[in-house]
């Protein structure tokens, strides 16, 4: 009886100190679990991007997005179709904490920022101003056809594809950006290279199509 009312003490002690850590914890552990799940489970896209605004964004507009982009993409794996993937890690920075639903998409961004995997970003102007001032990060590369943000963004805004999503919600201001790859630690990628490569050439498409 004694060492089961110290095990009890210890737990219930354990449990006053440590609850949100652990409630925290187990959640992060479910989150990762769930994601690693979908990932194994996910098609086979041959272009993805990053879809990241200070806003809730739906995850049907998130899909709908990804078939406006699957048009413009081009078929790089050779399996037959063309598939083009939209992670949507938004959120609303307002009042993120380790409890809030919205902590673990800010987690996800972080983690895809620091990979080579994930190359294009769509962003709005409070995730464009993130990603390239904070931390002096510049995480996006300068190309000479793209024709926003001193030639490191094309912005959607009077596009073909806004007014095709025009009923999705999404900010005015939309901008489409290639991460650095040329003078980073994922210059030795090839796989990456090539990511940037495709990207550049999407975002081609996307300037040419609203030209004249």
């Amino acid at each position: 009886m004694a060492e089961k009312s110290k095990t009890r003490l210890w737990l219930e002690n354990y449990w006053y100190h440590y609850k949100w850590h652990t409630i925290i914890a187990l959640f992060l552990v479910i989150t990762v679990g769930v994601s690693v799940t979908q990932c194994a489970a996910k098609p086979n896209y041959d272009q993805s991007a990053v879809l990241y605004c200070d806003r809730t964004v739906m995850e049907n507009t998130a899909l709908a997005l990804e078939g406006e982009l699957t048009k413009r993409a081009t078929d790089l794996n050779g399996d037959g179709q063309t598939l083009f993937g939209v992670y949507n890690v938004s959120y609303d920075s307002d009042g993120v904490n380790p409890q809030s639903p919205t902590y673990a998409n800010s987690q996800k961004l972080m983690v895809m920022v620091s990979s080579a995997d994930y190359i294009l970003y769509i962003v709005d102007e409070y995730g464009y101003k993130r990603l390239m001032t904070e931390d002096n990060m510049k995480l996006f590369e300068t190309y000479d056809f793209l024709p926003d943000k001193e030639g490191t963004a094309w912005n959607w805004k009077g596009s073909k594809l806004q007014e095709t999503m025009k009923d999705a919600k999404l900010p005015e201001n939309l901008y489409f950006c290639i991460r650095k790859v040329a003078g980073t630690s994922a210059a030795g990628d090839e796989e990456a290279v090539k990511r940037a490569s495709h990207a550049a050439a999407l975002l081609k498409t996307l300037v040419e199509e609203n030209k004249g």
